[in-house]
């Protein structure tokens, strides 16, 4: 266990959370004196618990639902499974590679139709964990874990992460 957050965690902490009671620097005081003790943290385990759970229901709701309300895939993911599908190497609308992750992952559930689907919510899992892991190195876990969660709320994680575009990436 290390004896507090490092020089820069403190400064990025002070930038982002500037109020009194959270950010105790003042402009005489060396930033090697660790902070105040934080109150009761949750074990890491229930941070484990909590994260996987609100992901696993994001993916589920984010790949359930479009296949239950829309009978179509959007005009970007169309044309993402055609790069996809050709392995064109370079073009001149669209990156190679979140092509071909899809088609891939086409191939290997046997050709459902909900393949982007599973491809986008995987590019979701991958980004909010690397949120997580970042914050949980500066923060305690319970503000890690709530602000990872709180991500999944924002606008290219949610209402139009079920596309699988270039904001998906």
């Amino acid at each position: 266990m290390r004896d507090g957050p490092s020089t820069s965690c403190r400064v990025l902490h002070c930038l982002v959370f500037p109020f009194p009671p959270v950010c105790n620097l003042q402009m005489n005081q060396p930033l090697t004196q660790s902070p105040e003790p934080a109150p009761q943290d949750w074990s890491l385990r229930t941070v484990r618990w909590l994260f996987w759970s609100a992901v696993a229901l994001h993916c589920l709701l984010w790949i359930l639902g479009p296949v239950l309300l829309f009978p179509n895939h959007a005009l970007d993911t169309l044309e993402m499974l055609v790069v996809g599908q050709n392995w064109v190497l370079a073009s001149y609308k669209h990156p190679a590679l979140p092509g071909w992750i899809v088609d891939v992952i086409f191939r290997l559930t046997g050709s459902v139709d909900f393949a982007p689907y599973i491809a986008a919510q995987l590019a979701t899992v991958l980004a909010v964990w690397g949120i997580w892991t970042l914050l949980s190195r500066c923060f305690s876990r319970r503000t890690a874990v709530l602000a990872a969660i709180a991500t999944l709320g924002c606008f290219a994680f949610g209402l139009f992460n079920f596309q699988y575009d270039n904001l998906t990436f």
